[in-house]
């Protein structure tokens, strides 16, 4: 997997637990989504966001529960931009594997789908900090 985030500033962030089937792995810095319930589906390109991998997760290893950085815990991540850019104070959601783009519609302004906010301005497919 490629673009994964890239922790800058944890601020005393904590951790969250969710499932994830034994079959998957999941590199450290992976945007994961939502499955079902407290289910991680691994890497996610759309939908509604989980968090974030604090560690790697090796398939087949018998771990069946993974950390989370999750939105709202304020955490600073660098992630990649998928879009047009993004704008300071910008929402942002879920584009692509590990890839975020500016949220500019109300459905995609709704809780579940909101990943963070952009920290700093950044042009089409440049690097940037959002706080989770």
């Amino acid at each position: 997997m490629t673009n994964e985030a890239t922790l800058r500033n944890r601020h005393g962030a904590e951790l969250m637990d969710f499932a994830v089937n034994d079959t998957h792995s999941v590199e450290k810095g992976t945007i994961c989504g939502l499955l079902d319930d407290r289910t991680l589906s691994g890497a996610a390109t759309t939908g509604m966001v989980a968090g974030i991998a604090s560690r790697e997760k090796v398939a087949d290893s018998g771990r069946t529960q993974l950390s989370l950085f999750t939105p709202g815990c304020g955490a600073i991540f660098d992630v990649k931009d998928a879009g047009a850019g993004v704008a300071i104070g910008n929402p942002v959601i879920l584009s692509g594997a590990n890839m975020v783009k500016a949220a500019t519609t109300w459905n995609e302004q709704s809780g579940a789908n909101l990943i963070g906010v952009a920290q700093e301005a950044a042009a089409a497919s440049e690097v940037f900090q959002i706080k989770l």
